[in-house]
């Protein structure tokens, strides 16, 4: 069983998309938190996808905690962490990844579509619903198993093969910056607060959103 996990505000441009592409993945449940969305996000959720299994909570200043939160609700066995914002391309692999005995994680290369750039994506997307399993930090998160970070780049995975796996035949596709540049200006002003708290993202224009 495969639960897929994310953790959303005020998403309204891509909850749909995001969702009506999850509907066509070997996924058995889709739990979503929301942090407190001011738009459409919650009532888009209800009337169209009544299969999600939706939480409100308070978007906290540490993303983990937040994305922790939202593991501790799923019932797969393995979980697929995405942002509303991006979709997967390659999904019905997911099933033939987790036969994989002993692996608990995997990474995948990610697509800005609009952004002109293809690379490693800085997260464990696919992993083992255990409870040593969990992100850390503040931003920028991570997922940790006991007191070892677990790596996503396959060029700094030594050491981590034997439980780790790279599979480049799954893409996570990251549409952000095909959006209208009034909502990456709305995206720039919700992330400035959390240079506020010191968690760590430093957003002072749309610019400051883009891939490098």
């Amino acid at each position: 069983m495969i639960s897929t996990a994310l953790i959303v505000l005020d998403e309204e441009y891509w909850i749909r998309q995001c969702l009506d592409r999850v509907r066509t993945y070997p996924v058995d449940e889709v739990i979503i938190v929301d942090g407190g969305s001011r738009d459409a996000t919650v009532q888009i959720i209800r009337d169209e996808y009544p299969e999600v299994v939706l939480y409100e909570r308070p978007m906290p200043v540490s993303f983990s905690e937040q994305r922790n939160f939202a593991k501790s609700k799923a019932r797969g066995e393995w979980i697929l962490s995405l942002d509303a914002d991006e979709t997967l391309r390659g999904a019905d692999l997911l099933p033939m990844l987790i036969e994989q005995s002993g692996i608990i994680g995997f990474s995948f290369p990610t697509d800005h579509v609009g952004g002109g750039q293809t690379d490693v994506d800085p997260h464990i997307r696919l992993f083992a619903n255990r409870p040593d399993l969990n992100w850390t930090r503040e931003v920028h998160e991570y997922l940790t198993w006991g007191d070892q970070v677990l790596v996503s780049h396959p060029a700094h995975m030594e050491g981590q093969r034997e439980f780790l796996r790279w599979c480049p035949e799954v893409t996570v596709v990251h549409w952000a910056y095909t959006a209208p540049p009034e909502h990456l200006r709305q995206k720039a002003e919700r992330y400035k607060k959390y240079n506020q708290f010191g968690a760590g993202i430093q957003v002072n224009s749309v610019e400051d959103l883009l891939p490098r």
